[in-house]
């Protein structure tokens, strides 16, 4: 099969990514790896590389104004 997500989908860690972790995209429960250092669990993230054997993503800027 192929990846689980699609780049550019955005979704919210279920776990600490340090760096691989857990995260929700949807109804879908995908295990993930952080691009780059520690992302906290219910931050918002975005797929930014996925194939078949990782999802890489990255924080997401929230789109509400919040600097966070």
């Amino acid at each position: 099969g192929g990846a689980p997500v699609t780049t550019g989908e955005s979704g919210t860690t279920l776990t600490p990514l340090r760096p691989a972790g857990r995260a929700m995209f949807g109804e879908r429960m995908v295990d993930v790896v952080a691009e780059a250092g520690f992302i906290g669990s219910g931050e918002p993230v975005r797929v930014i590389e996925a194939n078949a054997f990782r999802v890489v993503v990255t924080r997401s800027k929230r789109t509400d104004g919040e600097n966070a």
